[in-house]
């Protein structure tokens, strides 16, 4: 198959990835078995077990600090990362804009949290090099691969946290309300908020990683159809593993079930692998990320007159996220201009700080202010000059990023106590 083949099959692939990553499913199929166990099945872990209306954002952030990394080092793995990401940020805005959306909402909370462990606890296995799901270690071995597109990358992950993942998270979360009735409802509900996901992340992750995405518009109205069609089923078949898991009336039944749903996923895996492969292609598709590559942050002065800062006692910065981040900012004097002496030249003497570290917290994407108190010493050295140099550091989990600035202005004989 050629690329715009390639492009076209994984355009579909794409809508139906991305309708069914958000915890609660979707679908319009064939209603629950009434008589449905209300039990639930542990994982041997719980989160967001109350449904706290913070949950959502609080799994978000967690996203954002595990794709930043794999997205600044052009990992393949970043693909289905930001897709998850997406998906989720979808979901929290239905769920802010409208309370009532779903019939239980801290329920749906739970189960968006639950969901993501499953994938965060499978990843960390995967990085420690661990035992993990045969569908999970397909998916990253394939990241790894330098012959594999990033369609796949996308679809091998969501077929692992789809078809594996979301059966055994509704049965940690249970099926059944505490009334008798079924919890398909809001199940079925995150078809009507998804659907608007696909196009603006097609065109991200064309932008972003690889430029089969973008290869060709969007679906005709008959493609859409199949896709739609592919997402009831898709998604309509892990509930439906749920049931035989949860509903099983002995341990070996359960075990039948677990095995079925590995062996399924598994299957998937196999098939998508076959049809995603294209040799020697992971070099293409890793210049590309490296040219389109931007950001996830930026730090700059916003006050570059010395004598302010030392009466101020405080650096102001201009901040600058692609979402919401915990961060450490520090800033330090650096002599003459700060940039790398020529060889030779003798060893560099390390920054000396000016200011406290400083953590900062944002809960958006965008532009954010802060302010570096100066050490009482940094205060005294800047005081003493006409001029200098700052080199400012953020660091995030698994990043680091710096801005320079240059203070003038001054001395500043007697700064304000």
């Amino acid at each position: 198959m050629n690329g715009f083949g390639r492009a076209r099959t994984g355009l579909a692939a794409l809508a139906v990835c991305t309708a069914a990553l958000v915890a609660p499913s979707s679908a319009t199929a064939l209603p629950p078995n009434p008589a449905n166990s209300a039990q639930t099945i542990s994982p041997g872990f719980d989160d967001c077990p109350a449904g706290e209306s913070s949950c959502p954002a609080r799994v978000i952030l967690e996203m954002y600090e595990r794709w930043r990394p794999l997205n600044a080092s052009c990992d393949h793995r970043a693909v289905f990362a930001l897709t998850y990401l997406r998906t989720t940020e979808a979901f929290a805005r239905a769920i802010g804009g409208d309370p009532a959306f779903f019939e239980d909402g801290p329920w749906v909370n739970h189960e968006d949290a639950v969901f993501a462990q499953f994938y965060f606890l499978s990843y960390d296995a995967a990085v420690r090099g661990e035992q993990v799901p045969v569908s999970w270690r397909t998916a990253f071995d394939a990241a790894a691969s330098p012959d594999v597109t990033g369609i796949g990358d996308l679809f091998l992950g969501m077929n692992a946290h789809i078809n594996r993942d979301l059966s055994y998270t509704l049965a940690a979360v249970g099926l059944v309300k505490p009334n008798g009735g079924s919890r398909k409802t809001d199940h079925d509900k995150v078809n009507q908020f998804l659907a608007t996901v696909a196009d603006p992340l097609q065109a991200e992750l064309g932008r972003r990683y690889d430029p089969l995405f973008g290869t060709t518009d969007t679906p005709t109205p008959a493609d859409e159809g199949l896709v739609l069609e592919a997402v009831r089923n898709f998604r309509e078949q892990a509930w439906f593993n749920a049931e035989s898991y949860v509903n099983a009336p002995d341990s070996a039944t359960r075990a039948l079930a677990a095995s079925s749903i590995e062996s399924q996923s598994q299957i998937y895996a196999n098939a998508i692998l076959g049809s995603a492969t294209l040799p020697g292609y992971g070099p293409t598709r890793d210049a590309y990320c490296r040219k389109n590559l931007k950001p996830s942050f930026e730090v700059e002065l916003t006050d570059q007159k010395l004598r302010r800062v030392v009466r101020r006692g405080a650096l102001r910065l201009a901040v600058t996220t692609d979402g919401p981040a915990r961060l450490l900012l520090g800033a330090s004097r650096v002599r003459g201009s700060g940039k790398p002496k020529a060889r030779g030249a003798g060893k560099r003497k390390r920054p000396k700080p000016l200011a406290l570290p400083l953590r900062f917290q944002t809960s958006s994407a965008g532009e954010h202010v802060a302010e570096l108190k100066l050490t009482k010493r940094g205060r005294r050295t800047l005081a003493k000059r006409r001029a200098a140099n700052l080199m400012v550091t953020l660091e995030a989990p698994g990043l680091r990023a710096t801005g320079r600035g240059r203070l003038r202005g001054g001395p500043v004989r007697k700064p304000r106590r």
